[in-house]
């Protein structure tokens, strides 16, 4: 391979040895030990990830290369020379988002150094994007490259001197620039790159860029309804696009069915198309037979494909602000307290002028009952960070939305060779009006055996010793054996199979009553233990409920899949319910209430969430009154439980399979995302 070297005079950066956040990990490229290839002056004229004059990194979500210059200079140009190859998976990075500084502590923004038109997909190609006119004085350079899919490619990056620099303007800190960055890039999606690009070569106040892009977006839409103040109906469950774009509506009303203690939900959109910020006044007038509250479905960026996604519900009082081209969800819970049909209309205001969206709530004479029929978990760990000075506000709103089964994490149990339940009966203090425990063991621990052999009978001894002093416990803490689960493995692996149902086979001999619980995710493992339990939950996949179908066990199925911000509140939370239903399973579950992984302290909270940055499996954040904020999905699954109580109701009159007929019509058609608000007008009129 050839590699030419071309040295510029005015090449700053040249010989200089850079930091980066993440070492280049692409095992054909360099490794860059020494953290100069991107400085030596080498360009690679072949295959870019074949060479090791080339840096590259897979599967990395963002790289900041931090380059000190020769000492302060006027800065012209920065150039980043990268590759791509659409077919090979390889495009050009998304952003080389550029900063400066004179002393490495206060930063200023100069632009995108890949927006342009040719940063676009396409056949192997070599390109050197240039960044103009940065006229700014430095002395060190930083450049914050996100990639565009699971590669970034780099040979070269010049920093050229000259020019005239301008007034220094370092008003990012550099511990804030992280956050900067999820700014522009939250604002990327919304604007688009090419015309966020052109604003941003322009400014280095990143206020003024974001505030600018935004009311070009603005002015632009507004030509198309000549008014300020734009509100949009729209289903409540609804992926949210940003920026969102108004619609006129003939028909701004809402008409909502529901039965007495049950929820229905509805939502609307509000955008200002001013070139200034508005405060929007909400108001809506009670009415007898139900209770309306409104939220503010607000956005959190999303760590799948940097999204802004509607998703924590922040309660109304009066009024809420809008900067220009902004929108905001309004979402509201429409929940029956006594049969009748009423009306009011919400009130939307501003500056004068006001916008009404009537609401007529027709509330059946059927109640629903307090518990479910529908057995419901979400490994709700009361121990986990965000929990832990919050737990019996926590479990109150997890029986909220219909979480009736709790599982005990191993923490708070005595290994099996200890019978000290003390933390465990602290634990049940909030679990006080759950169905059913189970009791997360978690053999494959060797502390669970420790100082003998597993299935020993030194350890059957311990075991059932162990078990007895938990029934005594729970039975002191209000719960019965009957609501007891023995769960000893979590997803059993194929090499403690045989270790778990050796101690099936023992167990049901020796103490027939125990129940033992257990997580299947494989047809195989099912095959081998299934028979063997008390309680199967499987998780959600048309395999596993194949091989389940006409099983005489009861059996659960449960979901996990990370970045559950951006996971729909219908297809995925909702109707989970109903295809329980239809395949006549008794419980739901998914992975998990309160799980954000993340360096922090496992805590959701809304005044720093990224989820860029840390995988997130929670259904609520954590507010800045330190009080827990509910989401759209997790109202979808609590609105998913409520719609099986009524497929309950439905099938005692008419039947099982009519009802299971009816919970398929809405399970299989998921894109329609209106089918099970229907089925429910449907159950409530044929149920009178």
């Amino acid at each position: 391979m050839a590699n030419c070297k071309t040295v510029s005079a005015q090449n700053l950066a040249l010989g200089q040895t850079y930091t980066v956040s993440k070492n280049s990990n692409y095992p054909a490229v360099s490794a860059d030990n020494d953290h100069n290839v991107l400085t030596d002056g080498v360009y690679t004229t072949g295959q870019f990830w074949q060479s090791k004059t080339t840096t590259g990194w897979q599967f990395v979500l963002r790289v900041t290369i931090t380059i000190p210059l020769k000492g302060i200079a006027n800065i012209d140009k920065i150039s980043f020379n990268t590759a791509r190859g659409s077919s090979a998976g390889v495009n050009y990075p998304a952003h080389a988002f550029a900063f400066t500084s004179t002393d490495n502590t206060n930063y200023s923004y100069q632009g995108d150094v890949t927006a342009g038109a040719d940063n676009k997909p396409g056949d192997y190609a070599i390109h050197k994007f240039v960044l103009n006119n940065v006229r700014q004085k430095a002395a060190f350079v930083k450049l914050v490259i996100i990639p565009n899919g699971s590669f970034v490619f780099c040979d070269e990056i010049e920093v050229s001197g000259g020019g005239r620099a301008g007034g220094e303007r370092q008003n990012i800190a550099v511990a804030d620039l992280d956050k900067s960055v999820d700014r522009m890039l939250a604002t990327s999606a919304q604007i688009g790159k090419l015309q966020m690009g052109a604003d941003m070569d322009a400014q280095s106040n990143l206020n003024d860029v974001l505030a600018r892009s935004s009311q070009k977006w603005a002015l632009s839409q507004r030509r198309s309804f000549n008014k300020d103040l734009v509100v949009t109906k729209i289903n409540e469950w609804d992926k949210i696009n940003v920026p969102f774009k108004p619609q006129a509506s003939a028909d701004n009303s809402f008409k909502v069915a529901t039965a007495i203690n049950g929820d229905q939900y509805r939502a609307f959109m509000v955008t200002n198309l001013s070139s200034r910020p508005r405060v929007m006044n909400l108001s809506v007038p009670a009415i007898s037979n139900a209770r309306i509250t409104l939220y503010n479905a607000g956005y959190v960026l999303s760590g799948k494909g940097y999204d802004q996604i509607a998703d924590p519900l922040l309660k109304i009082s009066d009024t809420l602000s809008l900067n220009s081209g902004e929108s905001k969800l309004i979402f509201f819970r429409i929940t029956g307290i006594r049969a009748g049909t009423a009306s009011t209309s919400i009130k939307v205001s501003s500056a004068g002028v006001a916008t009404l969206m009537p609401v007529n709530v027709s509330v059946s004479n059927l109640t629903l009952p307090d518990r479910s029929s529908l057995n419901a978990v979400n490994w709700a760990y009361l121990n986990f960070p965000m929990l832990t000075d919050k737990r019996e506000a926590a479990a109150n709103d997890l029986k909220e939305h219909g979480i009736n089964t709790m599982v005990v994490p191993p923490n708070v149990l005595p290994y099996v060779v200890n019978n000290n339940f003390t933390y465990y009966r602290d634990y049940l203090k909030n679990l006080q009006g759950f169905k059913k425990l189970l009791i997360y063991i978690n053999f494959p621990n060797k502390n669970n055996y420790n100082g003998t052999q597993f299935m020993s009978d030194d350890w059957k001894n311990k075991f059932l010793t162990w078990y007895q002093s938990l029934i005594q416990n729970s039975k002191d803490m209000n719960f019965d054996e009957s609501q007891i689960y023995l769960y000893p493995y979590d997803e059993v692996a194929d090499k403690e199979l045989d270790n778990f149902v050796n101690f099936l086979n023992w167990i049901k001999s020796e103490h027939p009553s125990i129940k033992v619980y257990a997580t299947v995710a494989s047809t195989s493992r099912w095959q081998k233990i299934g028979s063997m339990l008390s309680l199967v939950q499987i998780r959600n996949t048309p395999a596993m409920l194949a091989a389940v179908k006409g099983s005489d066990k009861e059996i659960w199925m449960y979901d996990i899949a990370p970045f559950s911000e951006s996971l729909s509140p219908y297809t995925y939370y909702r109707l989970m319910a109903w295809k329980a239903f239809a395949n006549g399973v008794k419980g739901i579950g998914f992975w998990n209430y309160a799980d954000y992984r993340n360096n922090a302290g496992n805590k959701a909270l809304l005044s720093n969430f990224n989820g860029t940055e840390n995988t997130n499996y929670s259904v609520i954040y954590i507010g800045p009154d330190n009080k827990i904020v509910s989401t759209r999905r997790w109202e979808a699954f609590a609105q998913g439980v409520q719609d099986y109580q009524l497929l309950d109701k439905y099938a005692l009159k008419f039947g099982a399979s009519k009802a299971r007929q009816l919970a398929a019509s809405v399970a299989d058609n998921q894109d329609d995302d209106s089918r099970a608000d229907k089925a429910v007008a449907q159950i409530l009129l044929e149920l009178k």
